[in-house]
């Protein structure tokens, strides 16, 4: 009888400890799960606390002030808390305001919280990883076209070295999203 398990049963688990505070969260994201994009931590509240040197004191640990993605205000504020832990901006118009320029939200909202070089591919995939009907639209060739755009705008550049695929990187990563999208 053939196995199940083609590859082994020894495949790697999903679900792993958060680097800051040690709870899991799983690896791969998606609707509903902490630490998408923040391996190996679950949540941007822990990459912060770490990268600042906060210590986690469970629910007696304090928030964290940091800039909103989309208007680059420094007034966000994360908290330990799960459903607070991960916020990209500062407010309900913020939010708004972003998800009205989706397409070119997801792509420089991945570049901004990854902080390196990606391809298309790479943000395809991390893209995805929030779910939902709109983020599966995005696919490689659809990540690169919009790329194309907004580097026409000044908001990425394009690395093209012959045998590998293009890169893309933020041309000011400090910047705030919003000035690279709308009706330019």
């Amino acid at each position: 009888m053939p196995s199940l398990f083609p590859y082994g049963e020894g495949t790697m688990s999903r679900i792993k400890p958060c680097s800051h505070c040690e709870r899991g969260y799983d690896t791969y994201g998606g609707v509903a799960s902490r630490g998408k994009h923040y391996a190996p931590y679950c949540s941007l509240y822990c990459r912060e606390a770490s990268t600042q040197g906060i210590p986690w004191k469970g629910s007696k640990s304090s928030p964290i002030i940091v800039d909103c993605a989309w208007c680059g205000e420094p007034q966000m504020e994360l908290k330990h808390l799960h459903n607070h832990a991960s916020r990209t901006t500062c407010s309900e118009r913020c939010r708004r305001e972003s998800r009205r320029h989706h397409k070119e939200w997801y792509i420089l909202l991945m570049l901004k919280l990854f902080g390196k070089e990606m391809s298309a591919a790479e943000i395809a995939r991390e893209i995805q990883k929030v779910g939902g009907s709109v983020t599966a639209r995005f696919t490689t060739g659809r990540v690169a076209n919009i790329a194309r755009r907004l580097s026409l705008r000044g908001a990425i550049i394009i690395e093209k070295d012959g045998h590998s695929p293009r890169t893309y990187r933020l041309a000011d990563p400090k910047a705030p999203i919003n000035k690279f999208v709308g009706n330019a």
